[in-house]
C-alpha cells in the first residue's frame, strides 16, 4: 500500500513529466524547481507534524503511567510519594 509521502512523490513526478512533455526546456526546468520546492515544503511540514504528535503521545503516556502508579499505590495503601520514589 502506498503511504501519503509516496503518493505525493509519485504525483509530483507525474505532474513533472506532464509539464515537461508540453513545455519548452526552460519552462520544464522552472516547473521542476517549483514542484521540488513544494514537495520539500510539504514533506518538512509532515515531518514537523509527526514529531509534534510523537512528543504529545510521549507526554500522554507518561501522564497515564503516573496516574496508574498513583492509583495502584492508593489501592495498596502506600503514599503516592513512596510509589513514585520506588521507580
Amino acid at each position: 500500500m502506498i503511504n501519503g509521502l509516496q503518493a505525493l512523490a509519485v504525483g509530483g513526478l507525474l505532474v513533472l513529466a506532464a509539464v515537461s512533455a508540453s513545455a519548452g526546456p526552460a519552462d520544464a526546468a522552472s516547473a521542476a524547481a517549483s514542484q521540488a520546492s513544494a514537495v520539500a515544503t510539504r514533506t518538512e511540514d509532515a515531518v514537523k507534524r509527526g514529531v509534534q504528535r510523537a512528543a504529545s503521545a510521549v507526554e500522554h503516556g507518561a501522564s497515564v503511567a503516573g496516574r496508574a502508579v498513583s492509583r495502584t499505590a492508593q489501592k495498596l495503601g502506600l503514599p503516592a510519594s513512596a510509589a513514585s520514589a520506588s521507580q
